[in-house]
């Protein structure tokens, strides 16, 4: 018979401080991520997802990253089992988007003068979108986020 997690020994033991050692690969990873962003890039945080506000379906959704100057609504769709998604500049900028995928060597590169861009066929994964030529001087790069496999 399986035993259940003793919710009180667990708080208890987050409050003296005992948590979960993190895995090596975990903290090699995180390390990794943030070395990637350049000195001179500029974040646009993620500021909305349908998903955990219950706008929409794991089929279906959107997320919302903002910066000072611009921001980007990213519209997400399964497709068999993977994902297309649109990127919608507002104000309408950026002249190349970059999809960066965690565990690639290369990106999904669009370009584009209306702030629109479109990626098809998407592999689930951790990935962030990166525009250059936008209402900022240097590259605008998302939050990381993860899609994963009919759901995010």
């Amino acid at each position: 018979m399986a035993r259940e997690p003793d919710g009180d020994n667990e708080l208890q033991r987050l409050k003296r401080g005992q948590d979960a050692p993190i895995v090596a690969s975990v903290r090699a990873r995180a390390r990794t991520a943030f070395a990637q962003f350049a000195e001179n890039a500029e974040l646009a945080e993620l500021v909305y997802d349908s998903l955990t506000d219950g706008g929409s379906g794991a089929d279906r959704f959107w997320l919302v990253f903002q910066h000072r100057d611009v921001q980007i609504q990213l519209s997400v769709r399964a497709v068999d089992r993977a994902w297309d998604m649109r990127a919608r500049l507002d104000p309408p900028a950026g002249t190349r988007a970059e999809l960066q995928l965690d565990d690639a060597e290369i990106a999904l590169v669009e370009t584009g003068n209306d702030g629109d861009f479109t990626f098809r066929g998407v592999t689930p994964g951790v990935m962030r979108l990166v525009i250059a030529g936008s209402a900022t001087s240097a590259p605008l790069h998302t939050d990381w986020f993860v899609l994963g496999r009919g759901s995010h």
